[in-house]
């Protein structure tokens, strides 16, 4: 559970910097 918590995460923070980014 805990693994699957942070790859949520991990997808959230790369998706707030590719919209950032763009």
């Amino acid at each position: 559970m805990f693994h699957a918590q942070a790859s949520a995460e991990h997808l959230r923070q790369a998706v707030f910097v590719a919209t950032h980014r763009l």
